[in-house]
């Protein structure tokens, strides 16, 4: 026969902490995650907010969230706009060239220095 000191208990959760669903102190005073914590505190629901907060569809100028409404510039579009700027300015120091164009960049950037970038005047 088996008394109480000897009967091992699982641990159980006595407290799901509030925030994101799921953490929760256990009987042993450990905190870790509870699947019934998680559902009790509208796990499911929680995810896919999260989903669709960080849902952008970009469209080449504009990111848009369709869920919350909020937007930014899209990158694409920025670095687009970069290049062709960037490509505008070699241009106008007289580099057209596949080649001084990679210079101009490596120049502008500050990868290289020296009588190289200061022949086309960068």
């Amino acid at each position: 026969m088996a008394t109480l000191e000897q009967v091992e208990e699982e641990p159980f959760v006595v407290e799901c902490y509030e925030g994101t669903p799921g953490p929760a102190l256990w009987s042993d005073g450990t905190t870790s995650f509870s699947q019934w914590c998680f559902d009790q505190l509208g796990g499911e629901r929680y995810l896919e907010s999260e989903r669709q907060a960080n849902a952008f569809e970009c469209d080449g100028v504009t990111c848009r969230n369709p869920y919350t409404g909020g937007s930014y510039p899209d990158p694409a579009a920025i670095a687009s706009d970069v290049e062709e700027r960037s490509r505008a300015d070699a241009e106008a120091s007289g580099c057209a060239t596949g080649g001084c164009l990679e210079a101009y960049r490596a120049c502008r950037d500050g990868l290289v220095s020296g009588d190289g970038c200061a022949y086309w005047g960068f």
